[in-house]
């Protein structure tokens, strides 16, 4: 499991946006665009952001103090290599934002989760699902004739992210970062809960804590507070939408 993507001329690992997008179709979160699934298309905004942060594409320069001062939060450090190709829609949308403010860049995904700008970063993730050969894709047809397509997550690749996790949080051995982020977004969306007893939930929380304190100062300690940041600040603009 991987912040940030291998090269192109290397074996692709799954990243912490692959990870949490397979333990969301194993969960039945086929439409990451409704409603419902709100939390699981923040968090994956989130973590693409995070993912484009620790490469170096762009640098996520923390949030204003003053929300009304239009200072630039996010700036643009060069340009997406092809191995990002399912990052497209987010890097465009920090290139088209003229502020590189935050609410600037995530607003037209989160205000309009049905239009195109959205439908585009799913459209990326699934393909990029499907490249790594991780979910399946089933296509039927209803009485009427109306084609549908399903996707699930092949049981294989969600053993191998669960195994990873309770590896790692489990074990004696220090978190890596990619896991520490996943493990934080899993409980933030509530698909924590469907791989891990209440008892080891505690002990993964108690160890994340931990390994959070181990980090602060350090490059991945700050990484940790940028995702926070980003979902603290996603969650006020969603509750501006109610």
């Amino acid at each position: 499991m991987e912040l940030k993507y291998q090269q192109a001329d290397s074996a692709p690992a799954l990243t912490v946006t692959d990870s949490l997008l397979v333990l969301a179709l194993d969960q039945g979160k086929q439409n990451i665009l409704s409603a419902l699934n709100l939390d699981i298309f923040t968090a994956a905004l989130t973590s693409v952001m995070a993912e484009l942060d620790t490469a170096g594409i762009i640098s996520f320069n923390g949030l204003r103090e003053n929300p009304l001062e239009p200072t630039a939060e996010v700036s643009i450090l060069g340009d997406l290599p092809a191995e990002y190709a399912s990052c497209k829609a987010v890097y465009e949308a920090i290139v088209d934002s003229k502020h590189k403010t935050i609410e600037e860049i995530l607003s037209p995904f989160i205000f309009s989760i049905n239009d195109k700008l959205a439908k585009q970063f799913v459209e990326e993730r699934i393909t990029r699902l499907k490249t790594l050969e991780v979910i399946d894709e089933t296509t039927s047809k209803n009485l009427l004739g109306i084609k549908s397509t399903k996707f699930s997550a092949k049981s294989d690749a969600v053993e191998q992210i669960v195994s990873e996790l309770r590896r790692e949080l489990l074990g004696q051995e220090p978190v890596s970062d990619a896991v520490i982020v996943l493990t934080r977004l899993l409980d933030k969306t509530g698909l924590l809960k469907h791989y891990f007893s209440a008892h080891d939930q505690d002990k993964l929380k108690q160890r994340i804590d931990e390994s959070i304190q181990e980090l602060e100062g350090q490059a991945a300690g700050e990484i940790l507070k940028r995702i926070d940041d980003l979902q603290t600040f996603i969650l006020l603009l969603i509750s501006a939408m109610v």
